[in-house]
């Protein structure tokens, strides 16, 4: 188990097997308590829906991905306001009329 696809290969990311009972999931949680979000990161009105975003992501590209996880979350806002009072009308995205 890794904490983020994009730590694959690298062995000091492991947080265990999947096989090896619930060991990894203590070490997923005290993986998350040492990657908590950067300073910047608590100024950003997206943090209550991005939670900071993925450490590894930002180790390659912050600014850029920064500006991409905002605008996701502008995406997702504008999707949310838009069923936000007709939750009826999600039932087209399931096929169900």
């Amino acid at each position: 188990m890794l904490p983020c696809v994009l730590l694959a290969g690298k062995k000091s990311a492991s947080l265990g097997n999947i096989n090896d009972d619930s060991a990894w999931v203590k070490q997923g949680l005290a993986w998350a308590k040492k990657h908590k979000p950067r300073k910047e990161c608590h100024k950003c009105w997206a943090l209550p829906l991005c939670g900071g975003g993925c450490p590894p992501c930002f180790q390659y590209a912050e600014k850029t991905n920064a500006k991409l996880v905002r605008a996701n979350c502008e995406i997702a806002l504008e999707i949310y306001a838009s069923f936000l009072n007709n939750p009826e009308d999600l039932l087209v995205l399931s096929g169900v009329s």
